[in-house]
């Protein structure tokens, strides 16, 4: 827009006497003086133009208390800002500001405050003066410490410290406790709070932050993880580092062999602070590596040993070193040869250093005549005094729980008594159950407190678990004799020696750690580790051979590297699927009327998913995910998800196109709205979209259309296509509520309390009933005791309404699924619920739109985007659900996980699906 144009509007908004002028997205590449004649504006948004700086006329609009400037190309404020003392929102994300003046602290009516997506590397004293601040907005800048005087910000309930280049938070944050809203994830250099808290989320961090008030202790504790190939010599190793005489005769390690508090060593810099480091001794055998990999931590010290007598190929340097980068990608790893007394390595260390940027040394030991040990002791030294947790606080009262804990003989006690140690030690109530999962992450317990079965038991000992599972997965008889069915009878034998009361609980840590799954209405168990090589008969047709009313989606994981049980947990992981065909490098799944092949070629590194029925996406999307979940296991892990292309599918004998589209790539071009991608083969062009169909949320609104081009012709096409939909609404809501940290279900229906016909004019009188669901999948209902009364609802309905539309969406194609999946419990609560919509369409129908515009910045994430509401909307459905049900009891359902990592809220019946307790044998 050029000056006089802009001029121009400046002047017919004065001659108006306006009190709000929108010049965003006008290209305005300088504000003029004459921006002074508007002084009675209180709100002006100039965001997303070009401006590069204000004029000092600014500072005369005192009359505002809204101003956006986000979106520009601002690099400095004028002191003139501050004149604005009127201001409650200001909002300057998405410029290029390298600081704030001081004169920022006069603003002491703002109570949100948007500098994110700036370069900002520090904020200024005066932002402690802010004190009616209740958002503030810190993300994506380059701030690498905070002023002390945030913590005067005591109003606060919004914090967003997200992608900076924080290293440490003061723990005096912990005492702004109005803080519901605190993100500082994707800040990589941050070592205090330690990652495993801020991995929790806000309540876990300020409660660590808190603690810390009361009193806090350093520590300089780590792991040592020794890995490698069988008899290579690692527990030789790590007895000479104790000063242990060799063993000509040294056991072999079965699963994992830990020790605690097993090395002290001498802080390389810091004078008198002793190293304690807990060393994790991983036996070598194929047959261990899925469960172990459970324990390769981050910060942690890695020594991968390998045998000089043979080549570094026979000892797997690779697939050791490609283990730890795809699951520890920034931990230290130090490459060991031994026995060089019988031969000296020979090895290309460059090579290997290349290609693992996390060697950081080469050593050579011969733990026969004590060779290398002292120079593989300094080197260690060195190294674990650089992990970022060494000096580490710990809260003193968590540190005395853990010593206390550390203390106890025997392999488990019981939640009571882990409990009774923290009200000792003085952890506070609500941090119980943090400290629990932070001891869990380090690997010094295991403790599932919120799995059905394993609630009540805290193992003190993880190395006394995989030792026992490390007996099943070296059981022959199972292997050889019942190909990988295992027998309850057989657990005597096999478990000789532990408690028999203990069988249960083994059998479902087998089952969390992804080895093992019962089969309905046997005593046995599927134990994938040791299913056969060779594959089951069965019927797999080709594309050319399918019926006319079938397709078939195909999906290849290319992989860089293939860590080991990617199979055998897929195995488990959908075994609610299963048709007893399996074999070690594939299995055969079915769905209601659908067919599914999973394999994995490790030659190739290619994990192929194929589907086949009338409507294949909704059974693939979930098969899909259970591969996703996997393979995200592994941060450092190369993936590529390549989908054949579909050119030839109208012309089936000629059979499938060479052609492969990038998974990735496709959704990139629907993002920027590019409608085709040109297949390389044939020069045809694809849709988009029609790739993607029913796999990606993008494609929700054609499978709706498609939904209702099929009204009155409900059948198995139509039911996949409802549970589809429902699906991916109730994926994208349930993680939007679990980033924003509002814990409580989704699916609800609202409807008026009085009987009778809804009246218009009763809209924001009238009493409703709140009655929450059961997100069962393709089994959705109602809850009977999941039932509220809403009073004066006004304000809550008019913020809700975006929220409130995209569920009653979703209803629908709840109602619909119902139909042929017979989900709901009786016809007359069928028809029922069916009212309900209908009466919850015409109440949302009858809601104003809020005159709040729902800008770029409301969006936290792209499930947001998503779902197209904005956290605000959450927030107002969370804050509600509450204060109705302020016990969260949610009328008895259960937020769990599924296997394809959906957050799902069960009725107790369908809880059990995913969580069925202990086996009863």
């Amino acid at each position: 827009m050029d000056k006089a144009k802009l001029l121009k509007i400046i002047e017919k908004a004065a001659k108006d006497k306006a009190t709000k002028l929108d010049l965003s997205e006008k290209d305005i590449r300088e504000l003029p003086p004459e921006i002074v004649q508007l002084t009675g504006l209180t709100s002006l948004d100039l965001g997303y133009n070009q401006l590069t700086s204000l004029p000092p006329e600014i500072g005369q609009l005192t009359g505002l208390t809204s101003l956006d400037l986000g979106g520009n190309q601002l690099t400095s404020l004028p002191p003139e800002i501050g004149q604005l003392t009127g201001l409650t929102e200001l909002y300057l994300g998405g410029n290029q500001l390298k600081s704030l003046p001081p004169e920022i602290g006069q603003l002491t009516s703002l109570t949100s405050l948007d500098l994110g997506f700036n370069k900002l590397t520090s904020l200024p004293p005066e932002i402690g003066q802010l004190t009616g601040l209740t958002s503030l907005y810190l993300r994506s800048n380059q701030l690498t410490s905070l002023s002390p005087e945030i913590v005067q910000l005591t109003g606060l309930t919004s914090l967003d410290l997200g992608s900076n280049q924080l290293t440490s938070l003061p723990p005096e944050i912990g005492q702004l406790t109005g803080l519901t809203s605190f993100y500082i994830g994707d800040n990589p250099k941050l070592k205090q709070p330690p990652p495993e808290i801020v991995d929790k989320g806000t309540k876990a961090v300020l409660k660590y932050l808190r603690e810390l008030n009361v009193g806090r202790e350093k520590q300089y504790r780590a792991k040592l993880i020794f890995v490698g190939e069988g008899a290579v010599g690692k527990t030789c190793t790590k007895c000479s580092l104790q000063g242990e005489v060799f063993n000509e005769n040294q056991e072999t390690t079965h699963g994992i062999d830990i020790k605690v508090d097993d090395l002290e060593i001498d802080h390389p810099t810091e004078k008198n602070v002793n190293m304690i480091l807990n060393t994790w001794d991983f036996g070598g055998q194929r047959l261990y590596r899925a469960t172990q990999q459970l324990f390769f931590t981050r910060r942690s010290l890695y020594v991968v040993c390998w045998n000089a007598r043979k080549d570094p190929v026979q000892c797997e340097l690779d697939f050791w070193l490609k283990t730890i980068k795809s699951l520890a990608p920034d931990s230290p790893v130090i490459l060991l040869a031994t026995h060089i007394d019988e031969r000296a390595p020979d090895i290309n260390y460059h090579k290997f250093q290349k290609k693992y940027p996390q060697l950081i040394a080469n050593c050579a030991v011969s733990n026969k005549k004590g060779t290398g040990i002292e120079e593989l002791l300094e080197v260690i030294q060195k190294a674990a005094a650089g992990l970022p947790q060494m000096g580490e606080a710990w809260p003193t009262s968590w540190l005395k729980a853990k010593e206390e804990i550390g203390k106890l003989e025997g392999h488990h006690i019981k939640r009571q008594d882990y409990i009774k140690i923290c009200e000792d030690s003085k952890v506070d109530e609500d941090s119980i159950w943090t400290l629990a999962s932070w001891l869990h992450d380090l690997g010094n317990i295991l403790f599932y407190y919120d799995s059905s079965g394993l609630e009540d038991m805290v193992i003190l000992e993880p190395e006394w678990i995989t030792k026992a599972i490390s007996k099943v997965l070296e059981d022959k008889f199972t292997r050889d004799k019942k190909q990988g069915i295992l027998e309850n009878n057989r657990l005597p034998a096999i478990w000789k020696g532990y408690d028999r009361n203990l069988y249960p609980a083994f059998l479902r840590l087998m089952e969390k750690f992804d080895l093992s799954y019962r089969i309905h209405g046997k005593d046995s168990s599927v134990v994938a580790e040791l299913l056969p090589f060779e594959p089951p008969k069965f019927k797999w047709h080709k594309i050319s051979e399918l019926p006319k009313s079938e397709s078939q989606l195909t999906m290849n994981f290319e992989l860089n590297f293939v860590p080991a049980g990617v199979m055998t947990w897929f195995i488990v992981r959908t075994h609610r699927f299963t048709q007893n065909r399996h074999w070690r490098d594939g299995v055969y799944l079915e769905y209601d009327g659908h067919r599914a092949k999973a394999e994995l070629d490790a030659e190739r590194r290619v994990f192929t998913l194929e589907v086949q029925g009338i409507m294949p996406h909704y059974f693939f999307s979930i098969l899909k995910d259970s591969v996703d979940v996997i393979l995200n296991r592994f941060s450092g892990l190369q993936i590529e998800r390549n989908m054949p292309c579909i050119c030839l599918e109208n012309n089936k004998p000629a059979g499938r196109c060479e052609h492969n589209f990038e998974y990735t790539n496709l959704v990139d071009f629907v993002e920027k709205n590019i409608d085709q991608a040109q297949c390389t083969k044939s020069g045809n062009f694809i849709h988009v979209n029609k790739l993607l169909y029913g796999i990606h949320p993008y494609t929700d609104n054609a499978v709706i259309e498609a939904i209702k081009q099929l009204e009155g012709k409900i059948d198995r096409r139509h039911e996949q296509m409802a549970d589809l939909i429902i699906r991916n609404f109730l994926r994208i809501h349930n993680h939007a509520f679990a980033k924003l940290e509002a814990d409580c279900p989704s699916l609800l229906t609202i409807s008026p309390r009085s009987k009778g016909p809804f009246k218009e004019k009763r809209l924001f009188t009238e009493v409703y009933n709140v009655q929450l669901w059961c997100q069962m999948p393709g089994c959705s209902h109602p809850i009977v005791d999941g039932d509220y009364e809403l009073k004066q609802p006004k304000d809550w309905l008019i913020k809700a309404k975006p929220w409130l539309s995209a569920l009653l969406e979703s209803l629908k194609y709840v109602e619909l699924a119902a139909a042929v999946t017979g989900g709901f419990i009786t016809q007359t609560v069928k028809e029922a619920v069916k009212d309900k919509i209908k009466v919850m369409e015409k109440v949302v129908g009858l809601i104003p739109d809020s005159k709040k515009e729902i800008s770029e910045r409301d969006f936290s994430d792209d499930y947001l985007k998503a779902a197209k509401v904005s956290g605000a909307d959450l927030r107002a459905v969370s804050s509600l659900l509450h204060s109705l049900d302020e016990s969260h009891h949610w009328g008895g359902l259960e937020k769990t996980i599924s296997p394809e990592g959906d957050i799902l809220w069960l009725c107790p019946k369908h809880y059990k699906v995913f969580d069925p307790g202990l086996p009863v044998l």
